[in-house]
């Protein structure tokens, strides 16, 4: 079993990703999809310690993902994502009907 592709947990291809991190201020570019995904936890994992400290009063939202490719022959493992995240929005746009 391959390594997951951009595609399959982005749903679009390596540039569009890269890009996408990029105005996150995620850089540089990377070609590993699995290391986009750690640099996502990590920004959020690094936004939710400064809010935290600064006592912003934040929501609670629950998500879980999991995503498996396993293959010993070829050294792959086990990556579940839990994530129990608080976030703030400082602005609200109507969505488009």
């Amino acid at each position: 079993m391959a390594n997951p592709t951009f595609d399959q947990l982005f749903g679009t291809n390596q540039t569009p990703t890269n890009e996408a991190l990029a105005l996150l201020g995620i850089t540089p570019a990377v070609t590993d999809a699995r290391l986009a995904v750690q640099r996502i936890v990590a920004l959020l994992e690094e936004n939710y310690a400064a809010l935290s400290a600064a006592n912003v009063n934040l929501s609670t939202y629950s998500i879980l993902k999991e995503a498996e490719n396993v293959d010993i022959d070829t050294q792959r493992q086990i990556f579940t994502f839990t994530f129990d995240m608080k976030i703030a929005a400082t602005t609200v746009e109507d969505e488009p009907a």
